[in-house]
């Protein structure tokens, strides 16, 4: 079953693109300038900013929450994991208080911390979601 639908997923990249592409730019300008004196190293510069902008737009890896209609599909920084929307319990929030990490949290006890990077402008996101499937939310 695909979990992937626009409307039901939220994800962020942990690196910058709009900073990668500025700086690819940069170079680009750099490149014309050393163009006229030396050719090779235009060519040598060119090729390491497009191989570094390159694997930072498609390398770095994307975190975030999909639901489907009976699978949520967490991904962290330690990969992929799908749990079935039955098994969990609730969506404990983030608490400025007790400093706890937003996290699913499933009926057996078990806990799936949600990335950093899904805080704090995802979560509403998020829990908009968890509640059109049902599932229990709770601010720690």
């Amino acid at each position: 079953m695909s979990v992937h639908n626009p409307k039901h997923s939220y994800s962020r990249r942990s690196g910058h693109a709009t900073a990668s592409l500025i700086a690819f730019g940069g170079l680009l300008a750099l490149i014309a300038l050393c163009w006229n004196i030396s050719p090779m190293l235009g060519v040598v510069i060119g090729i390491t900013a497009l191989l570094v902008c390159t694997w930072q737009l498609t390398l770095t890896p994307n975190y975030g929450v999909s639901f489907g209609k009976d699978l949520i599909k967490i991904t962290t920084n330690k990969g992929a994991e799908c749990v079935p929307v039955d098994k969990v319990a609730y969506l404990r929030l983030v608490s400025v208080t007790t400093q706890q990490p937003a996290a699913f949290v499933m009926r057996d006890g078990k806990e799936i911390t949600l990335p950093d990077l899904a805080r704090p402008d995802g979560l509403a996101q998020i829990r908009s979601m968890a509640a059109e499937h049902g599932v229990a939310i709770r601010a720690a």
